[in-house]
């Protein structure tokens, strides 16, 4: 499940996801793609895994939140 977060700059797109995720958004195709997350499991998968993304895709901390927002529009 996808909650979308409010109050982003133009061009960013944020989605909180809960429960299970699937590979459905392997299919979505973006310039950048930030993931927010304290779970080694899910930033370890994304970063082996990333290479079969349609985007550049990099992982940060919880506590990066506004770093990974500015990393992504610029």
């Amino acid at each position: 499940m996808f909650e979308f977060i409010d109050g982003l700059p133009d061009g960013c797109i944020g989605a909180r996801a809960s429960g299970h995720l699937t590979d459905e958004l392997l299919h979505v195709h973006f310039h950048r793609g930030a993931l927010v997350t304290n779970d080694g499991h899910v930033s370890g998968a994304v970063n082996i895994l990333k290479w079969t993304l349609h985007g550049h895709v990099r992982t940060f901390h919880n506590s990066e939140f506004d770093h990974a927002v500015h990393w992504i529009t610029t």
